[in-house]
């Protein structure tokens, strides 16, 4: 089994991404919705000579973002909430201080939500409830939940981006790649007429990378079948951090299995996405209930983890990616000796 780490604000460091590869990386995650095309693009750059000191056969895989409003930015890139707290929220790009404002990529701000609406911030970490609407660009929300609210995350709400505008914005971003030929793109499943563009744009441009479909929403599973028979994709990524607040979160493990089997009966290889193992950003062992996530993944038959928080926030992503690979090579060891059957509950 594979590892993706996403390469994000705490893991940007020659010394970090040296040792995210020696631990155990197979594949290192740039995901474009966070900072400029240009800065990831150096980012990626910077990346490759590290693959290339180590002389290690380590891949690249550039993420696009997919269709969802998102937080602007901010310079902290994280602002800590309390319970109870009431915070400004208004359209923007980005604000200097999250104490006067937290912005929103979304036009008329005010326009979309509702009195005591619950929003849910990033993949649920921070809930909040509008409880004034000012103007059409300006709300106040109550914060739900401790925690914190990090920058460019996903401010999740039922609209979503126009598909023109996803289009353009991920054509510009798939025009800027052919400076660094990543082995690996991943478009989000839009519809038929979205995702031929995005195919006919990397032939255009002369891009040789695998193309990896992300399953984000009801519509991804609802037709999984024909992406998973389409040869014009080569893996299918399971986001289960989309999944678990665009479909009832009580669903999203009966999902993920027919997902997998469904991937797997046309032989294209899947990859399962989104807080694998978040305690071990701060734990020196990973909750059983992760330990127990990843062998269920493997059993089921998994190519590849992708590791987003955890390797792209953590302070500790190699640590993050030797306890994996710790679990999954016991794993493929009972499986190589006693085969599947032997683990499976139905016999």
């Amino acid at each position: 089994m594979k590892i993706f780490a996403s390469i994000a604000i705490n893991s940007l460091t020659d010394s970090k991404m040296r040792k995210i590869i020696l631990a155990g990386a197979d594949v290192l995650r740039f995901n474009f919705a966070y900072s400029t095309i240009e800065e990831n693009i150096d980012r990626i750059k910077k990346a490759q000579e590290v693959i290339g000191d180590l002389n290690y056969n380590v891949k690249i895989m550039v993420d696009v973002p997919g269709n969802k409003v998102r937080l602007g930015d901010f310079d902290t890139k994280i602002f800590a909430v309390k319970e109870g707290d009431r915070c400004v929220f208004k359209s923007g790009p980005y604000t200097p201080d999250c104490n006067e404002f937290i912005p929103v990529q979304i036009k008329k701000l005010g326009d979309e939500v509702r009195l005591n609406q619950v929003v849910v911030l990033g993949d649920g970490e921070i809930a909040i409830q509008i409880v004034q609407i000012t103007d059409s660009d300006t709300v106040t929300a109550q914060i739900l939940n401790n925690g914190v609210i990090q920058a460019m995350k996903g401010f999740n709400l039922n609209c979503k981006v126009p598909s023109d505008i996803l289009l353009k914005t991920s054509i510009d971003l798939i025009d800027c790649l052919s400076v660094v030929q990543p082995d690996y793109i991943a478009i989000p499943f839009v519809d038929d007429q979205f995702n031929q563009a995005i195919d006919n744009r990397m032939i255009e441009k002369s891009l040789e990378s695998k193309l990896i479909i992300k399953i984000e929403d009801q519509n991804g599973v609802d037709k999984i079948e024909q992406i998973a028979s389409n040869p014009a994709y080569d893996m299918v990524l399971i986001d289960r951090g989309e999944l678990g607040l665009k479909i009832s979160y009580e669903s999203l493990g009966l999902i993920q299995k027919f997902l997998i089997r469904k991937v797997k009966k046309y032989h294209k290889k899947v990859i399962v996405s989104t807080q694998i193992m978040e305690s071990t950003i701060n734990n020196y062992i990973p909750l059983r209930s992760e330990i127990s996530d990843v062998t269920n993944i493997v059993l089921d038959g998994a190519d590849a983890l992708m590791f987003c928080r955890e390797t792209g926030f953590g302070s500790r992503p190699s640590y993050t990616i030797s306890t994996a690979r710790k679990i999954i090579e016991f794993v493929e060891a009972k499986i190589a000796k006693y085969g599947t059957s032997e683990f499976s509950t139905t016999k």
